[in-house]
């Protein structure tokens, strides 16, 4: 017994190659993708926190209670600058985040000298 419908090809993410809208749309699947992808990324995670170490150019992650908020200030020809800055903690090394004043009084861990 034989069917009369038509085998169908499919592309890699089982789309219909027959169907015009699965070869058009790549473009805006892969900016769908890489948009979701970058905000799962940037999620803090509960008690944790993302740091960058130069040393060994990687990202990594740190408790909250090997972070402390620290204020640098510097003199300039201008007037005195602020610099807010998040100080880790991590296998013996100190790491560095430079944040926003918004980002420095929001986050709750101790602020050192």
């Amino acid at each position: 017994m034989y069917t009369t419908e038509a085998v169908k090809s499919y592309d890699s993410r089982g789309i219909p190659l027959d169907n015009p809208d699965s070869l058009g749309n790549i473009a805006s699947l892969k900016e769908t993708v890489n948009r979701t992808w970058g905000a799962v990324n940037n999620l803090k995670t509960e008690g944790r926190m993302k740091f960058y170490n130069l040393k060994t150019r990687s990202h990594v992650e740190v408790a909250d209670s090997n972070v402390k908020k620290k204020k640098m200030f510097r003199q300039t020809k201008l007037g005195e600058q602020v610099r807010y800055a998040l100080v880790a903690d991590h296998d013996g090394m100190k790491l560095y985040k430079f944040v926003n004043e918004a980002t420095y009084s929001s986050t709750n861990v101790p602020e050192t000298d």
